[in-house]
């Protein structure tokens, strides 16, 4: 009886005391950008994303949450220009206290510039609640080039009073493979459903810049109401899926109330 009385204290000791975690978490995947996702309403991958009032876009990561993500208090994201191996990355940022983005994304907003014609490569690592960080996630990259800016439509009126649009940007240089130009209108902060979008091919607009692209709402997906709140951008194609860049979010309301 003794024996198997030492036996329940020393259990109820241990219960009393945080666990130890010897291991660190399991090493994290990133996920790859599919052929195709910039015509999806959500993209995943590795992309470009809007950097408001920054000269070149953001850069957006995504990877999944690893089988033992009940052990992972955060994640750590390191950067690098070239890939030379982990020596050669920084760390540039973590997901510990970004505020309305899930814990599997981050956005590099520090970018300053496009890097020329060279990628920006970055991995992932999980750490736990003692700072352990698990082995660093596969390498994924991303080259920026020049981003759309000076987003109107109208002769540069936030109003759209009658029923065709005109957009109109600007690009210095010439992208390698076009332009997408996507509409979303504002349902709610979170809802904003894609209503048009335009894959332009090389020979289907005027590279000199300002670019400009008209078309009717009558195009729309959904109809066009009085009052309604759309925002549009501008992205820029490279000669491949990981290169490209998007520009800023441009808004307007339609107003057809003199009509």
């Amino acid at each position: 009886y003794i024996f198997i009385l030492v036996i329940i204290v020393l259990l109820i000791n241990c219960s009393e005391k945080d666990p130890i975690d010897p291991d660190p978490p399991n090493k994290v995947i990133m996920v790859l950008k599919e052929e195709g996702f910039d015509t999806l309403e959500v993209e995943r991958g590795i992309d470009a994303a809007p950097n408001p009032d920054k000269p070149v876009s953001a850069i957006e990561l995504n990877w999944y949450e690893p089988l033992d993500k009940y052990r992972v208090a955060y994640y750590n994201i390191y950067r690098t220009v070239h890939d030379k191996g982990k020596l050669f990355y920084e760390l540039i940022g973590n997901t510990e206290n970004q505020i309305n983005l899930p814990d599997t994304v981050f956005i590099d907003t520090t970018l300053t510039n496009t890097n020329g014609e060279n990628p920006y490569w970055y991995y992932v690592t999980a750490v736990n609640e003692d700072g352990k960080e698990s082995e660093p996630s596969d390498t994924v990259y991303y080259t920026l080039i020049d981003k759309a800016a000076e987003l109107s439509i109208n002769n540069n009126s936030p109003i759209l009073r009658s029923t065709t649009i005109a957009f109109t940007w600007r690009v210095s240089s010439i992208p390698a493979s076009g332009y997408y130009l996507r509409v979303e209108q504002i349902i709610s902060e979170n809802f904003t459903p894609i209503v048009y979008f335009k894959d332009f091919l090389e020979d289907d607009i005027d590279y000199s810049p300002p670019q400009t692209y008209s078309v009717s709402v009558d195009s729309f997906f959904s109809p066009v109401n009085n009052g309604s709140q759309y925002r549009w951008r501008i992205d820029c194609k490279g000669n491949n899926r990981y290169m490209g860049a998007e520009s800023d979010w441009s808004t307007f309301t339609v107003d057809w109330s003199n009509q």
